[in-house]
């Protein structure tokens, strides 16, 4: 039997926590063994800046190993574990600002292949920053159905800067509030964030390839240019 009391615990991308609850392992001689308990998030914070290219794609879209093919010790203990949250877990950091938290997650199958069932949410008004955008969650639910190929199954709905640029700008949305700023002055300045994340993103790409230290591309080419020409500075 194994007991937690406000452990503090270190998960994947730096993921800090604070965990509580209990475990009983079973391991007869003969027959299945059993993991049974019950596991508490007591909090987490993830404020470590993350490469979203090295360090999160790569995992996010590598082919999901199939399961069953394989057995041995893990395939015989049966899991009957739920997960619950008392602050959710919290994320400030280069791709994120947001918190998600869920009522309680239940995992079943077997300790090779796991089976988790329940929702994750994020706090509506969360905001997800990449390639020069900031993109607001108004709805974020990611769903564990019970089937580890597919899940989980989100359910999502977003309004890009593109769309409202005092997304993510609390100075230009004061600004536009009192008067000083004019709504298209705004959109133009969301334009050229916009093309500013994708022209950079390109450049620094470009000296990756080129075994080059830096690549800038500009002026920007944003909706009221004039002059549309661009200067290649390495």
């Amino acid at each position: 039997e194994l007991l937690l009391d406000a452990v503090r615990y270190r998960l994947d991308y730096g993921l800090r926590t604070v965990l509580s609850g209990g475990f009983a392992l079973t391991l007869p001689a003969t027959g299945r063994g059993s993991l049974v308990g019950t596991l508490t998030v007591e909090r987490g914070v993830l404020d470590r800046d993350i490469d979203l290219e090295r360090e999160f794609l790569p995992r996010f879209l590598s082919p999901t190993p199939s399961t069953g093919t394989e057995s041995g010790f893990l395939d015989t203990i049966d899991l009957d574990v739920s997960v619950d949250t008392l602050q959710g877990v919290r994320v400030k950091n280069n791709l994120a600002d947001l918190r998600a938290s869920w009522d309680r997650l239940t995992i079943g199958g077997t300790a090779w292949n796991p089976v988790v069932r329940g929702d994750i949410e994020v706090d509506p008004e969360g905001l997800v920053f990449a390639y020069g955008q900031t993109v607001r969650l108004d709805r974020a639910v990611a769903r564990f159905t019970g089937d580890p190929v597919n899940d989980p199954v989100l359910d999502i709905e977003t309004t890009p800067s593109m769309e409202d640029p005092r997304i993510g700008q609390p100075q230009a949305s004061a600004a536009l509030l009192s008067g000083a700023l004019e709504p298209e002055a705004l959109g133009d300045r969301a334009a050229g964030a916009v093309s500013a994340g994708a022209l950079g993103y390109l450049g620094e790409r470009l000296a990756s390839s080129l075994g080059l230290g830096r690549i800038s591309v500009r002026p920007l080419l944003v909706f009221g240019e004039t002059d549309p020409s661009a200067r290649l500075t390495v």
